[in-house]
This record gives C-alpha cells, structure tokens and sequence, in this order.
C-alpha cells in the first residue's frame, strides 16, 4: 500500500502538492457558499500536469468530502431535512448515475456548446431575479412534480458534464420552489453530494482516481468548506448572493473561452 501511494506522489514535487492543497482549500470555501469550487481545483491539477481524465476524477473525489461536509453543516442547522429529500435524493443519483454512464456513448458536443449561454441565463436570473432571504413568490411546481423533472435532469447534466451544477439547482430551488436563499443552497448541496458521490462511483469503477492526492486535497477541501459554510450560515444572503454572482460570471467568460476561443 506504501509503494502505491508513493508512486502516485512520486510525480509531483512539494510545490506542486502545496498549489493543490491550496487550491482544494479555496475551492471548498468557495463551493460552500456559491458552488463553481470546480472552477479552481481542476485547473490546479491540469497545471501540475495530471493527466485530464484523471484530474476530472480527482477533482471529483476532493469536491465530494467538501459537499458532504457542507451538507452535514445545512442538515444541522435545519435549512434542509433528509426525511424531505428521500425521493430527490433517488431521483438525482440515477440522473447522475445515467449522466456519467452516457457520456461514455454520445457526442455531447451540442450540449457543450450551450453550457456558457445556460450560465449566461443564469446570471442574468441571480442579477435581477433572486434578492435573497425572502421567499419571492409561491411554488410554482409540486414536490413529486419539481424533482421528478428537476431531480433527475440536474442530476443527469452533473453526471453528464457538471460545469455550472450548483447555480442551476439554486436558480431552480428559489424560482419553482420559493425557497429562500440559505434554503436552497442547503438543498444544493444535499443535491451537489448525490451526484458527486454517483459520479464518483463510476470514475473509480473506471480506474481514473488518483487516491492520494485526491486524499490530501479532501483534508484541505475539508477546511475550506467548513469555513465557507458557517460564514454562509451566518452572513446569508449578503454573502450568497455577491459570490454567487461572481461566480457565475467567472464560469460564463472561463466556459465561452474554452468552448468557443481556445
């Protein structure tokens, strides 16, 4: 077991690691309050030359400690109840779990274009539409009815391709389910830890995780989010939503530049 983990490390010098661990801690900071920590963490492991494939698992392996963690912070505090998302919680795992099997078997070029519009739309949303601790307006759709739809499609775009995840559910959560802003970020992440963890069943069924550094991210990711999540907790919107925005609007220009200009 020793020589495994340090061959997996052998690769990557000290200051390697420490961007990494860095990286993972800022990513979870950022991720428990806005989501978008994926924006961070994988473009730390391509700079320190881990091959694609396994940075996208890696990745994925890291951010999953953060959202469990952030997860377990919102149950605690009440804003979510797992007893109310049982069938949101079965719904978006086989949306993820057939996301990341498909991908495997079609062209996504189509739906990769889209994704910097859908952001863009989204923005737009958070910008004009979302203003934070009240609820804006009655449900517009019915339990069963909003994660039937919206549980397994989400859940399925994660598994599928995954940028812009956790902005997709907040929009979603506060527009059809009046929920207000702390709510729904904490339903998010509920979300957000399904369909990581779906994902990541499929990524190490696959082969593609390298352990130890993805390991010695999550202490670090681990960190960040606590962090994140108890300023999100206490400040609420006034910190939910200006981060949010930001990162949405980073996403919008980083997912254009690499789809369309690159």
């Amino acid at each position: 077991m020793l020589d495994i983990i340090t061959s997996s490390l052998s690769a990557y010098s000290i200051i390697d690691i420490s961007i990494l661990c860095l990286a993972a801690f800022i990513a979870g900071f950022i991720d428990s309050i806005a989501g978008g920590g994926g924006l961070i963490s994988l473009p730390a492991l391509l700079f320190v030359n881990v091959p694609v494939h396994q940075a996208l698992a890696t990745s994925k392996l890291q951010s999953t400690f953060g959202t469990f963690n952030t997860s377990y912070q919102y149950i605690k505090q009440g804003y979510c109840s797992l007893n109310d998302v049982k069938y949101a919680i079965l719904l978006t795992l086989l949306g993820a779990f057939s996301g990341a099997l498909v991908v495997f078997w079609i062209d996504g070029e189509i739906v990769l274009y889209l994704i910097p519009i859908l952001l863009g739309l989204l923005f737009v949303y958070f910008l004009k539409g979302a203003k934070g601790e009240r609820k804006l307006s009655t449900a517009k759709l019915g339990y069963y009815s909003f994660y039937s739809i919206f549980g397994f499609g989400i859940g399925f775009y994660d598994g599928f391709f995954g940028p812009g995840t956790g902005a997709i559910w907040m929009a979603s959560l506060l527009y059809f389910m009046a929920q207000d802003m702390r709510s729904a970020l904490g339903h998010t992440k509920v979300m957000n830890a399904t369909s990581n963890f779906a994902s990541l069943i499929i990524f190490g069924w696959l082969g593609l995780i390298n352990y130890p550094l993805g390991l010695i991210m999550a202490v670090f990711q681990l960190g960040g989010s606590t962090l994140g999540t108890k300023l999100a907790i206490k400040k609420g919107s006034k910190i939910i939503r200006p981060l949010l925005l930001t990162v949405v609007f980073v996403s919008v220009i980083k997912t254009f530049y690499d789809i369309y200009l690159k």
